[in-house]
């Protein structure tokens, strides 16, 4: 887990940018949602910490806004263990690898 970057919504248009681009990247995050991402990620009134990308993960795909961090999360652990090992695999690296990008932005956020 990372540090506690004070991370909360409204994040900032080029922050969710740069945060959307690290979710197409490495997970599979459809372009078309983009612009659905940013403006959730600036609406201090929409409900809920998560928004479910889905990408590479299906409908399990969810990045998290928190006030410690962003995070990426891919299937549970239930629906890690049906998978196959080499699919299994796959998607922990990508979500191991999302979430080392999002620290690293987190620790240096970009301003507007």
């Amino acid at each position: 887990m990372s540090d506690n970057y004070g991370i909360n919504r409204p994040i900032g248009k080029r922050f969710a940018e740069k945060v959307w681009q690290i979710l197409e990247d490495e997970c599979g995050a459809g372009e078309e949602s983009a612009s659905d991402f940013v403006w959730w990620a600036n609406d201090s009134n929409s409900m809920g910490r998560e928004y479910r990308f889905c990408g590479i993960f299906g409908m399990a795909g969810k990045i998290w806004i928190g006030p410690a961090n962003i995070r990426v999360t891919g299937p549970n652990r239930k629906e890690y263990e049906a998978m196959g090992k080499k699919r299994r695999d796959e998607l922990k690296q990508a979500e191991n690898r999302a979430n080392e990008l999002l620290d690293e932005l987190c620790a240096n956020p970009p301003s507007d």
